[in-house]
């Protein structure tokens, strides 16, 4: 992972705070990808889990969920098969794409062992925080639902998954691996940022103007640094929601739904209140390896199952 440039050289306290700003701006940007290959993570986990009957979801992951059930007591058995559908309906359309973003994360991760500083900011030009954390919402969600009606009795159809379980179990892995290596990232450059700002606070020359510009910034990363070396989820931590923008509109362009379908996303919108209101937890035409199956898989319709690739 690329360090943030450290060290202030000898220009004026006015370019080195600008030169501070643009490495704090930096780092956001790192704790945003990190936060959103954590998302991606958790998202891809739950998909596995809905890959399976309820009865074979492991009961500590029951526990974890039913929490969030209880909140669906009241709520008729169809309504809640109806959201589960709806919501299935949706992941199924999401999933190439969410397995093309970490496909392109593991890309975008090899080049920035090469850059540094604001160059990272420029490597990031798309920005999946929502779309993944929408991602993670809903097939965590699906999870929720599915252990709702487990307690009713109720028979619900395992997820029909589009690729491989050994596949996303793969990605997870990779997933995980890659998270950590930001993670480590982040923590040397909070300290590497901390550094330049008690460096230029120490400054003869330093203004009471820039002094007090710098003392916010310090207090901000101590709070931030606080919360990563507590251990708490790196996409709750304070800098991600102060001057981060985040994309309105989804990456991925829906297919035009039927109208049947839109009553049903309708109804089922009580449900999904219910459940998100708590916090969840160019291949040779030989015979075809695996990447070249996944490629021609991710892009075709998304109707298109893994088997139906020849």
């Amino acid at each position: 992972m690329a360090e943030l440039q450290g060290g202030i050289s000898k220009k004026s306290p006015t370019n080195e705070l600008e030169i501070i700003k643009q490495k704090r701006a930096a780092l956001q940007k790192l704790v945003e990808l990190t936060g959103t290959l954590n998302r991606l993570h958790q998202g891809l986990q739950s998909v596995i889990l809905m890959g399976r009957s309820a009865a074979r979801i492991p009961e500590k992951i029951v526990a974890k969920f039913k929490t969030l059930s209880e909140g669906l007591k009241n709520k008729p058995t169809d309504m809640i098969k109806n959201t589960l559908s709806s919501t299935e309906v949706k992941i199924q359309q999401s999933i190439k794409h969410v397995l093309e973003i970490s496909q392109k994360s593991d890309a975008l991760l090899e080049q920035q062992l090469g850059v540094t500083g604001t160059k990272l900011v420029d490597v990031l030009k798309e920005d999946y925080h929502e779309y993944v954390n929408d991602f993670k919402k809903k097939s965590q969600t699906s999870i929720t639902l599915r252990i709702a009606l487990k307690t009713r009795n109720e028979s619900v159809n395992a997820f029909n998954l589009p690729v491989p379980e050994s596949f996303i179990q793969q990605q997870v892995v990779s997933l995980n691996h890659k998270e950590k290596k930001c993670r480590a990232a982040v923590k040397k450059d909070m300290s590497s940022l901390q550094s330049d700002v008690e460096a230029l606070m120490n400054r003869e020359d330093c203004s009471e103007d820039i002094k007090k510009v710098l003392s916010e910034i310090k207090s901000d990363l101590e709070i931030n640094t606080d919360h990563f070396n507590s251990g708490k989820a790196i996409d709750e931590m304070p800098m991600i929601y102060e001057s981060i923008e985040l994309s309105s509109a989804p990456l991925a362009t829906e297919e035009t739904k039927k109208p049947e379908e839109e009553e049903k996303e309708e109804a089922a919108k009580p449900v999904e209140q219910a459940v998100q209101t708590e916090k969840p937890i160019a291949p040779e035409k030989k015979q075809m390896g695996f990447f070249n199956h996944f490629w021609k898989w991710l892009n075709s319709s998304w109707k298109k199952k893994w088997k139906d690739i020849e």
